[in-house]
């Protein structure tokens, strides 16, 4: 992949795999292609938060082909009315002409208290849905209903959407009059396994294959297995759905890439990496070197990287002071923290991405918008540190001459989007 954003499945499977393997949003779909030396080095060198871990988990269940989504939305409707059903005896007392089998051994003992020969005990056969195999899919359902999801992700794409779904298709089965005459169990047995798998329908097969993956990696947390299942190739970008989102990946990408050679370069150092999603609980990579350590950040705020109190936002301070007004600080899509490792130096940087012509309306809109960062966020930089925001345009932009990058606070970048980064953060660390 060069310094210019195009898409090439090799060469983002090159790439892209590296660092953001475990890229899990609209951008992606299921795909057993693309596989890669390099992802067994990025997955040895992950090192996720809990809630990552369970968002990884939850996301892989649900989405991958033949997951929870197929199961939930598709397979169980489709065999609603023909769920196993066995047949049981309800033991009755009656007066009259009897129904179902007379037990006459009841029948004369609780004749004996009494002189009434027109009392019957019987056995009234019925068909319950009560069964083992189905108590497990209804264990698996209550718990794909009540898993939580942050709610950013259900308004991004494919994935979002998918797991919403299930979540929510879910929620509407177990309300049916089917499964409501099923009784909730509170552990699945391995009774209710046996019998799934030796019902002859597909449908319990799967619901028993599905059990064992949600409880291995959902509720036991199996790190390793999660490392096993994307070493598989589970995803690969779906280009014509996200453009935008890719963009801001192509750009990720290159600074990360730049990063790692800046800060680790020939003298060696440490690289770790988290996994990459909006609003994470943590930085996308992390890189010590000799010289300098970098944070890198994907849609984080400012105000949390940076630790800096919200009343200082002049954003949130103005819709304070108004009633009728609600919103968030908008998140860049790229943040960059570098600090020199004997303390004398901290660079802060702020990156948006724009997937579009730098002349149309919305690219005009976009550096007013990056115009915002700098006043909400002024606190948070020194006076004399320039630029302080990039905005990075994918063609249509050069400087005039050399100098224009770090002659004021906004540097706007774009066709050799790499080289052109690169230069201004080496400048910066020089």
């Amino acid at each position: 992949m060069s310094g210019k954003f195009s898409y090439s499945p090799d060469d983002w499977a090159e790439r892209i795999k590296r660092y953001l393997w475990a890229r899990l949003d609209s951008i992606w779909i299921n795909s057993g292609k693309n596989k890669h030396e390099n992802v067994m080095a990025f997955l040895k060198s992950l090192t996720l938060a809990q809630d990552d871990i369970e968002w990884l988990a939850r996301l892989y269940h649900v989405t991958r082909d033949r997951g929870a989504w197929n199961f939930v939305t598709r397979d169980v409707p489709d065999y609603f009315s023909n769920l196993a059903r066995e047949q049981k005896f309800a033991i009755r007392i009656e007066k009259g002409v009897p129904r179902g089998k007379i037990l006459w051994g009841q029948t004369v003992r609780r004749r004996l208290g009494s002189s009434d020969t027109s009392i019957f005990v019987t056995a009234v056969p019925s068909r319950t849905l009560n069964t083992p195999e189905n108590q497990l899919i209804k264990k698996y359902l209550e718990k794909l209903a009540d898993v939580r999801i942050p709610g950013d992700e259900t308004k991004r794409g494919e994935i979002g959407k998918r797991l919403t779904e299930a979540i929510n298709v879910s929620k509407a089965i177990l309300s049916s009059h089917y499964f409501r005459t099923i009784s909730s169990v509170r552990e699945v047995t391995a009774r209710m396994l046996a019998r799934a798998n030796k019902n002859r329908h597909p449908l319990y097969g799967e619901a028993s294959r599905l059990w064992k993956e949600f409880e291995t990696i959902v509720l036991d947390q199996d790190l390793s297995s999660l490392r096993k299942i994307l070493s598989e190739g589970w995803i690969s970008p779906k280009v014509e759905e996200d453009v935008d989102s890719l963009f801001e990946l192509f750009v990720l990408v290159n600074v990360l890439e730049i990063m790692e050679k800046l800060v680790i370069g020939e003298n060696g150092g440490t690289s770790e990496f988290g996994l990459v999603r909006r609003g994470g609980s943590g930085a996308v990579a992390k890189f010590v070197g000799r010289f300098w350590m970098a944070e890198v950040f994907f849609d984080k705020s400012p105000v949390a990287v940076f630790g800096i109190p919200s009343e200082n936002s002049l954003y949130n301070r103005i819709l304070h002071r108004y009633r009728g007004l609600s919103g968030a600080s908008r998140r860049p899509d790229v943040l960059v923290r570098l600090r020199e490792i004997n303390g004398k130096k901290e660079i802060r940087i702020l990156i948006e991405a724009k997937n579009t012509n730098p002349t149309s309306t919305y690219g005009s809109d976009s550096i007013y918008k990056v115009l915002g960062y700098l006043l909400d966020y002024k606190d948070i930089w020194p006076k004399d540190q320039r630029p302080k925001v990039i905005l990075v345009f994918p063609y249509g932009t050069e400087p005039l001459h050399k100098e224009a990058f770090f002659t004021e606070d906004l540097a706007i970048v774009s066709g050799e989007i790499g080289s052109l980064l690169e230069g201004i953060f080496a400048k910066m660390m020089s």
